[in-house]
């Protein structure tokens, strides 16, 4: 690839991995230092990161029950959760929940599959509970804890927070059966303060906060990924970069790696190893990550833009913009970036599908388990008609069920399975159009009471 002076913009790559590989070799690294992977090899103590670990495992020791650990997105939570996993001490047992949208039903499904528990039959609420608190008192007698590990918190329904508390009130007469940690965005903290889940909120023993780095810290991870990375030489990013860095990602570990990674390869492309406020600049732009005076100077541009729509159109520019907040409060946040939408003309997959899936239910039996591809709340039906064009493409579009609850939620669910391991072993072949949002079993009786 031919290389001169620094042009100002992110250079166009044809090979991605090559030219990586290209800069790791420019500044004497053995591997990406910026990879978003949450690799444990990784974990940065600093930011009070290693202190929050420390009363994690501690607090786990001792029995303590629930505790809390919030942070904004991309401020490190996944890597403090793996990390929290990978050094639990070998008389624990872990069992970790990264789909936060279960129900009731299926949160205990989970644990209970996950516990290495199964039964032939079918598996109902009392039985599973039954079955969960069994499998603890006989691990509790042999000495082991068991840890539940739940991510994205802050989607669970009230229902399943509820189902969370009733679980973590398993205990003897000297310690609790279950550890519960939970992990989510401050919205987390929002949800607690319904009235309904007080209960939960009361057993909370102890909560943790992962706050954003400032600049001083943002110079040490930096610092302490690249020598992670075989960097040997002095620190290449100069005080503008880094001052420039902590200001466009906020203090965001995520934000952090995107900017950086791509600051070196912009660095590379112009044949320098001093990392500069330009090369920073370049990559913000390339990373569309917005500034707090860029993410003003949008919203107000979106205002104006707004405002002249309205003068223009009147009502039609207000039904416009209520069904853009519709989308944008979807459900599942992938489901907006299925573009392009499709044109009235050719929206009738949905209505087809979900009469289907009403003939569907009626005649399948509670205990069987179906695949939950996705979720979208009211408004969304443009891009679940793209979506569903998708899935036609693909010729899975006859094996898909929309169910609607009453509070018009759409749940796009794929055929129906016997047992709760058909369904697992059916998720590793699921055709790529089905495997975009994070797919998970799901049991049907849990689908019915949605219009309970």
């Amino acid at each position: 690839m031919p290389r001169g002076l620094y042009p100002g913009v992110l250079p166009a790559i044809t090979s991605a991995t090559v030219t990586r590989l290209m800069y790791c070799e420019h500044f004497g690294l053995r591997q990406y230092p910026f990879a978003l992977t949450p690799d444990t090899s990784n974990f940065y103590q600093g930011g009070n990161r290693g202190p929050i670990l420390n009363s994690l495992l501690y607090a786990i020791d001792r029995g303590d029950g629930l505790i809390k650990v919030v942070g904004e997105v991309g401020s490190g939570k996944t890597m403090l959760c793996r990390m929290v996993e990978s050094i639990l001490p070998a008389s624990a047992d872990s069992v970790y929940l990264d789909n936060p949208t279960l129900g009731p039903e299926d949160l205990l499904s989970a644990i209970f599959y996950e516990l290495g528990l199964s039964h032939d039959g079918p598996v109902h609420r009392l039985f599973m509970i039954n079955h969960i608190k069994h499998e603890l008192i006989k691990r509790h007698q042999l000495g082991r804890r068991v840890v539940l590990l739940v991510e994205e918190a802050q989607n669970m329904s009230l229902e399943s927070l509820e189902e969370l508390r009733l679980l973590s009130n398993l205990e003897t007469s000297q310690s609790k059966l279950l550890q519960i940690v939970l992990f989510g965005q401050p919205e987390l903290d929002e949800k607690l303060l319904h009235y309904g889940i007080r209960q939960l909120r009361d057993r909370i023993v102890h909560s943790f906060y992962l706050t954003p780095l400032d600049y001083d810290e943002v110079n040490r991870y930096i610092l302490h990924r690249l020598r992670r990375a075989g960097y040997r030489g002095p620190n290449n990013f100069s005080t503008p970069a880094i001052k420039s860095i902590a200001r466009s990602s906020q203090g965001l570990l995520r934000r952090i790696n995107v900017i950086a990674d791509k600051v070196m390869l912009a660095a590379y492309a112009g044949n320098a190893h001093l990392i500069t406020g330009r090369h920073v600049k370049a990559a913000v732009r390339d990373s569309e990550i917005a500034t707090p005076s860029m993410a003003w100077y949008r919203l107000l541009a979106g205002a104006l833009a707004l405002g002249v729509i309205v003068a223009i159109c009147g009502s039609y520019a207000a039904e416009l913009n209520g069904f853009a907040q519709n989308m944008w409060r979807s459900a599942d946040p992938a489901v907006r970036e299925v573009a392009p939408l499709v044109s009235v003309e050719a929206q009738d997959y949905l209505s087809r599908r979900v009469q289907a899936s009403g003939a569907w239910l009626s005649v399948i039996d509670d205990s069987q388990y179906s695949i939950q591809i996705l979720t979208a709340e009211r408004g969304s039906e443009p891009a679940l008609e793209a979506f569903l064009q998708h899935a036609a493409e693909a010729g899975v579009i006859d094996d898909l069920y929309i169910h609607v609850s009453e509070v018009g939620r759409y749940s796009v669910l794929y055929h129906s399975y016997t047992s709760y391991q058909e369904a697992v072993a059916a998720l590793q072949v699921l055709p790529s159009v089905l495997t975009l949002y994070q797919p998970y079993p799901r049991m049907l009786r849990g689908v019915r009471r949605e219009n309970r």
